[in-house]
């Protein structure tokens, strides 16, 4: 089976000219990684790395400095502290992965999308690691025993609720939010194509009114920063519109089918343009919090400069760093573990409590993770790769079933 992954990063330009897409030199072949016997695209997996980790250093500043306004006071502060933001890259890499069988389905070759092993695959991939931290969670927490209703973590329902909202946790509510784009994305993705009658232009505005309406239910539970996370900023309603940047980079590159169209500028081919656009974008975003919308561009810009065909750039080629790739393929596991790793350190108050706690607490994170990928995810991922391949041995696999990992 041809991972997603591995097909998600820069391809090769079949029927291009150096006019449209550059030359081989500046548009090369996207580096592969092994997962469990399963190929992924090094960039993607750089880039989760990156948001995991930028997640990890804004709840490291806030257990060093503090959560809340006063800890923000000054926009240093606020840089580092959004971090937090990664989990939204996240949601747009999730997005892309997951979207675009569909998108390829509906508006490209028809390739069918067998949903059975959709479901397996989201099954195996996202709920041992899930469960795994909530059982460990309670069991080191006696609190927790009397506090919890398990009912709603098994059922995935306690971002509904304002007493479980952010427990055990508070990392779990955007995996929950996760689990509700799989189990609802054939349906959206349905409704989309029916809309768009195998238009990709139809199908962009379907998905951009689908985010507008999400980003409505986002301002309703304003004030929208990350020291403020409310009842319903939880919910996937709200954060749908995060996850569209990405359905619309699948959109896009199923519509390109690996070549650059020419109207684009050559301005707009070079991914280094791109990424420190990202990157510019995030720093206003730092500024004033509540800027929600750059967000989704600045998420949009970053995975598209690694998944549709532009130039390649130096930004662009240090993604290939292969030990930044590795943690990347234990991201989920960083992602989850990391908060009350960083949490039972001890709490402070200053820039120097920061400064010694980020090496401990990024270490002891860190090697958490690639326990816990080997212990808990690797085994899952490898019985996902076997039956997946008896289905296909068997005929029952139809199509390329994208299957991507975003744990947020």
């Amino acid at each position: 089976m041809t991972s997603e992954s591995a097909a998600g990063g820069t391809p090769a330009i079949p029927g291009g000219n150096a006019a449209e897409a550059g030359t081989p030199e500046e548009v090369a072949a996207p580096k592969q990684i092994d997962q469990s016997g399963e190929t992924r695209s090094v960039r993607l997996e750089s880039m989760r790395a990156l948001a995991a980790s930028a997640v990890m250093v804004g709840h490291t500043f806030g257990q060093s400095i503090g959560y809340g306004a006063p800890a923000l006071a000054t926009y240093p502060r606020r840089v580092v502290y959004g971090g937090g933001f990664g989990v939204f890259i996240f949601f747009c890499l999730s997005g892309y992965l997951l979207y675009r069988p569909f998108a390829v389905r509906d508006v490209g070759d028809g390739a069918t999308v067998n949903l059975a092993r959709y479901a397996r695959n989201r099954v195996l991939r996202i709920l041992p690691l899930y469960y795994a931290v909530v059982i460990v969670l309670i069991f080191l927490d006696p609190q927790l025993r009397h506090r919890l209703p398990l009912l709603k973590f098994a059922t995935f329902t306690q971002t509904l609720f304002a007493d479980t909202a952010d427990l055990p946790n508070s990392l779990l509510w955007s995996v929950t939010v996760e689990i509700v784009f799989y189990a609802t994305l054939p349906f959206l993705a349905w409704g989309i194509a029916v809309v768009a009658r195998r238009s990709a232009l139809r199908a962009a505005i379907v998905i951009l009114a689908l985010g507008a309406v999400s980003y409505v239910v986002w301002l309703t539970y304003g004030p929208h920063s990350l020291e403020h996370l409310s009842l319903g900023i939880h919910s996937f309603a709200a954060n749908f519109v995060y996850f569209t940047p990405g359905m619309l980079l699948a959109l896009i590159r199923t519509s390109w089918a690996g070549v650059v169209p020419s109207w684009l500028p050559a301005i707009l081919q070079r991914s280094t343009l791109w990424l420190l656009a990202s990157a510019g974008l995030m720093m206003i975003v730092f500024y004033r919090y509540d800027l929600d919308l750059l967000v989704m561009t600045a998420g949009f810009l970053a995975v598209g400069a690694c998944v549709l065909p532009i130039r390649d750039g130096i930004l662009l080629r240090a993604l290939d760093w292969r030990p930044l790739a590795i943690l990347g393929l234990a991201s989920y596991s960083l992602f989850v573990w990391h908060f009350p790793i960083v949490s039972a350190l001890p709490a402070g108050s200053s820039w120097l409590h920061f400064a010694v706690l980020l090496p401990i607490g990024a270490v002891l994170s860190i090697a958490a993770a690639l326990v816990s990928y080997w212990a808990i995810e690797s085994p899952f991922l490898r019985l996902r790769r076997r039956w997946s391949s008896a289905s296909a041995a068997t005929g029952t696999s139809q199509g390329s079933n994208v299957e991507k990992r975003p744990a947020s």
